[in-house]
């Protein structure tokens, strides 16, 4: 019987000390083995991984600001895209072939009054020298623009006031010809290629919608 006894009590002490071990353990906190440590609060920003985009601000890195690279053709129709909403540059080359025909012919003309608000200053006091001149001589200038084969913006240069010009390379198919008083335009009358630039120009943090022609060459 005494055996028994001191069976049992050894089998509550051992149970005793298992208890207080689990005690003294929660009281001081003890990490053993291979338990993982409390991760500790930080106040470091959310790193978002994915396809979400950063926001882009004026205030970003040019780097980050724009989708091609920094000087390249393709970033700065996005500047001008970003100040001037109207702009596009299918749009653009569209719209320029339009002035290009529009002007010329009222160049041929001799009639400027309806081009004053779409070419500087400086080009209309030039188309208005060679209209004159072609007065003062009895002639007139016959011109048909067939055909465009080329129109291919081939420069942009914008300034730190966002002072722009867009260059524009052209090739038409015309047929062009100096006439002396009533002489008809000739019948057989074959179209050569002219190839020639344009620059267009605005502010394009400005409200206006029209890009004015500063200068041609060929």
């Amino acid at each position: 019987m005494e055996d028994i006894l001191q069976y049992i009590d050894i089998i509550l002490l051992g149970i005793l000390i298992v208890v207080l071990l689990f005690i003294f353990r929660r009281l001081i906190g003890k990490r053993v083995g291979y338990e993982k440590p409390e991760v500790p609060v930080s106040n470091y920003p959310e790193v978002i991984i994915g396809n979400n985009p950063k926001p882009q601000t004026n205030n970003a890195p040019v780097e980050e600001r724009y989708k091609y690279p920094v000087g390249s053709l393709m970033q700065k129709f996005e500047i001008i895209a970003e100040n001037d909403n109207t702009f596009h540059q299918k749009t653009f080359i569209d719209s320029s072939k339009k002035a290009f025909d529009m002007i010329v012919r009222a160049y041929a003309d001799g009639n400027l009054d309806g081009i004053k608000d779409f070419v500087s200053d400086k080009v209309l006091d030039s188309f208005q020298s060679g209209v004159n001149v072609r007065k003062e001589k009895e002639q007139t200038l016959y011109v048909d623009i067939k055909q465009f084969i080329l129109s291919e913006i081939i420069d942009v240069k914008i300034d730190d006031n966002y002072n722009t010009e867009i260059s524009v390379k052209y090739i038409t198919l015309q047929t062009r010809e100096i006439l002396s008083g009533l002489q008809a335009p000739s019948l057989n009358l074959k179209p050569s290629e002219v190839s020639e630039v344009w620059v267009f120009a605005k502010n394009i943090r400005e409200n206006t919608s029209i890009w004015k022609l500063v200068k041609t060459y060929k």
